[in-house]
């Protein structure tokens, strides 16, 4: 990996953080709107990232962090 593509990294991660963040908040506000408020109690009704790492470090921490050291190194 040239230092091009390192610096990118912390983009990506960014990039890759919001779709998450935002897609999962759809989610939730479409059960809250369909009158499912588990979401919203649990806090996912937000493009705030933390609750969303929260509730699911594997995929919002470790899954990218994997990829990027054996996909992409």
């Amino acid at each position: 990996m040239n230092s091009e593509e390192l610096a990118l990294l912390p983009l990506w991660y960014v990039a890759f953080l919001l779709s998450i963040v935002v897609h999962e908040g759809a989610h939730a506000l479409a059960a809250k709107k369909g009158g499912d408020t588990t979401a919203e109690e649990e806090g996912q009704v937000t493009i705030n990232p933390m609750p969303h790492m929260r509730r699911e470090p594997i995929g919002t921490v470790v899954v990218p962090l994997l990829h990027i050291l054996l996909v992409a190194g």
